[in-house]
C-alpha cells in the first residue's frame, strides 16, 4: 500500500484536527481548521483501519514493538487522563467553510518529527500535520471515536495473540511497515 507523495501539493494546510461519528451514516468525520475556515470529509471503516495500522507504523518508526508502545502510551497519557479527545474549535458561519465528501486516498509522511496527513477525495486535496506527540493523540482520538461508535477495529499499539491454551492474549504491537510515505 505504500505509494508516493500525492501528484499535487494540498490546497490548504489545516491546523486543528476534530473527528466525530455519524450514526445514520455509519461512517467517522472528520473536520480540519485554520483561521481561514473548515473543511469536513468522511472516512469509511475499511479507511479508518488503514490510517491507523499505516499512521502508527510511520510513528514508531521501525522501534521494536514494545518500545513503540510505550511511546505512544507515553504521548497519549495526557489525553487519557482528561478523558477527552483533541480539542474540538466551534463551527464558525462566517468562516469559509467546505465538505471534501468521502476521502479516496490519504497520503502519510513522516520526517523530521511531524506527522503530516493529505486526504485526497473527487472534490479536492487538504493537509493535517502535526509534531509526532500530537500525531500520536491525533491516532488516539481516532481509535477512540471508532471504539465508541462500535467499529471495533484492534488498535496496531496492541496485538492479541492465541496462546497455547488457545485463548487471548495481550501483548506487544505487531510491527507495522514503515516507509517515507504511505496510502491508507
Amino acid at each position: 500500500m505504500d505509494k508516493p507523495a500525492p501528484s499535487s501539493p494540498p490546497t490548504q494546510w489545516y491546523s486543528t484536527f476534530t473527528v466525530g461519528y455519524s450514526d445514520s451514516e455509519d461512517r467517522v468525520w472528520i473536520r480540519l481548521s485554520s483561521a481561514e475556515g473548515d473543511v469536513r470529509m468522511w472516512i469509511t471503516r475499511r479507511f479508518m483501519a488503514l490510517i491507523l495500522q499505516k499512521s502508527y507504523g510511520l510513528l514508531s518508526g521501525g522501534l521494536p514493538p514494545d518500545q513503540a508502545a510505550a511511546q505512544h502510551e507515553q504521548c497519549v497519557a495526557d489525553l487519557r487522563a482528561n478523558g477527552s479527545g483533541v480539542p474540538s474549535p466551534e463551527f464558525d458561519p462566517g468562516l469559509q467553510n467546505k465538505n471534501l465528501g468521502l476521502v479516496a486516498t490519504v497520503h502519510l509522511n513522516c520526517q523530521a518529527g511531524v506527522m503530516s496527513w493529505v486526504f485526497e477525495s473527487a472534490a479536492d486535496s487538504v493537509g493535517f500535520r502535526c509534531d509526532i506527540v500530537s500525531a500520536h493523540q491525533v491516532l488516539e482520538a481516532l481509535f477512540m471515536r471508532q471504539q465508541q461508535s462500535g467499529w471495533a477495529i484492534a488498535a496496531p499499539w496492541i496485538s492479541t495473540t492465541t496462546n497455547d491454551s488457545g485463548n487471548a492474549a495481550t501483548g506487544a504491537p505487531a510491527p507495522a511497515s514503515a516507509g517515507a510515505a504511505g496510502q491508507a
